[in-house]
């Protein structure tokens, strides 16, 4: 077990969970479950902690929810049918919310 109770709890994106695991790697010796979150995360984020931030910001300033600013940072669709399937059906954001995300998802976007 990690810990014996909850500190605090909210939600946090990819990139910010490499880098605390990463911290608290340094004060001790990581557990299992620490060493796997590692792996899972190193190989999954696509941003750095700053750029998720940002990008997070970003999106909830044009009307996203912080959960779902998270999700959307964490996976980076490159297509609006794929953010359209990560948004729920019961949000109430407007497809000009959902075209001013994917303007700004671009400028995140990794050009191949």
């Amino acid at each position: 077990m990690i810990g014996d109770r909850i500190i605090e709890e909210k939600p946090v994106s990819l990139a910010e969970v490499k880098e605390l695991i990463k911290k608290r790697n340094q004060e001790s010796e990581p557990t299992y479950e620490q060493e796997a979150t590692t792996k899972y995360a190193k190989k999954v984020a696509k941003l750095t902690m700053a750029k998720a931030k940002e990008l997070i910001k970003g999106l909830q300033k044009i009307g996203f929810d912080e959960k779902l600013a998270i999700k959307i940072a964490d996976l980076l669709p490159d297509e609006k049918e794929k953010l359209e399937i990560i948004i729920p059906k019961e949000s109430e954001l407007k497809e000009e919310q959902i075209n001013q995300a994917m303007e700004l998802l671009q400028k995140y976007i990794k050009k191949k």
